[in-house]
């Protein structure tokens, strides 16, 4: 599956974790990782990089594009340690709202 990045997502999550990974990393690891269904057609994922945990959140379309919603580290409070559907749903909502303009208008990068 290719990966699609929006500015948005770029913004809010990546340029802040980038000391951890570079992106050609974070798409390598995530075409690799396992997905468990938080609630179609989201999934979480759990992955270490470079031994720091992470937990993400990305939305598949087609089962040809995925596109990452949320990053954090696992020790974020917010939704790090374990990401409850009920917990995040109007942020996740929210920032995939945002992604999906990034798309509309072709702010992205596909890898």
């Amino acid at each position: 599956m290719k990966i699609i990045i929006s500015k948005t997502f770029e913004k809010k999550y990546l340029q802040k974790l980038y000391k951890y990974f570079d992106v050609n990393k974070f798409v390598d690891k995530l075409n690799k990782s396992s997905n468990i269904i938080l609630k179609y057609p989201h999934f979480k994922i759990k992955l270490k990089i470079n031994l720091v945990d992470f937990r993400w959140i990305i939305l598949i379309q087609n089962w040809k594009y995925i596109i990452p919603i949320i990053l954090c580290l696992k020790k974020d409070k917010n939704c790090g340690e374990n990401i409850i559907w009920s917990k995040i749903k109007k942020e996740v909502l929210s920032i995939e709202k945002q992604v999906l303009i990034d798309i509309e208008n072709k702010d992205y990068e596909i890898y």
